[in-house]
């Protein structure tokens, strides 16, 4: 997936939907990372340090995603409130999050998506959450890698001219 995996913004099971929202609005993200807070807070002290994201070493810590399709099937459409229904009520469950590693070529990941019709997936090395790539991820990456082949061969035709 490159160097640059993502970046990330999370809630936790039993946060409410409206502030998952309110952080997906307020981020301009579509999707938010769902964790158990108990099984995260390694060190108990209340708060939960991006490393303690990274080093959780119980994977079930992470327990799947949130994310705008989510919200319009799960509260919208079913006529349930965000105010009183829990993230981990509607969630797609970490068993059903489809996910790919650091070196997963760029196609693959979008054909993933495009097959799944997912515009979200986390990127895991082993155990470890690395980040979180969008399909305007993806779609930027291919169009500055089509820009750089483009330039590449202006630059050989001109050479030659």
């Amino acid at each position: 997936m490159g160097e640059n995996n993502g970046n990330w913004f999370w809630c936790c099971t039993k946060d409410m939907v409206i502030d998952a929202v309110r952080m997906m609005v307020a981020n301009n993200v579509g999707a938010l990372l769902v964790y158990d807070f108990e099984l995260l807070d390694a060190d108990k002290d209340g708060t939960i340090s991006k490393q303690e994201l990274r080093t959780s070493p119980d994977r079930d810590a992470i327990r799947g995603i949130i994310t705008e399709r989510d919200y319009m099937k799960k509260i919208s459409l079913e006529g349930r409130s965000s105010l009183s229904t829990k993230v981990g009520e509607i969630m797609t469950a970490h068993e059903n999050v489809i996910t790919v590693t650091p070196d997963t070529p760029i196609i693959k990941a979008m054909e993933l998506m495009v097959d799944n019709h997912i515009r979200h997936v986390p990127v895991v090395d082993g155990v470890h959450m690395e980040g979180l790539v969008s399909i305007r991820d993806i779609v930027r990456t291919v169009l500055a890698d089509h820009k750089e082949e483009v330039d590449r061969l202006r630059d050989f035709i001109s050479n030659y001219s």
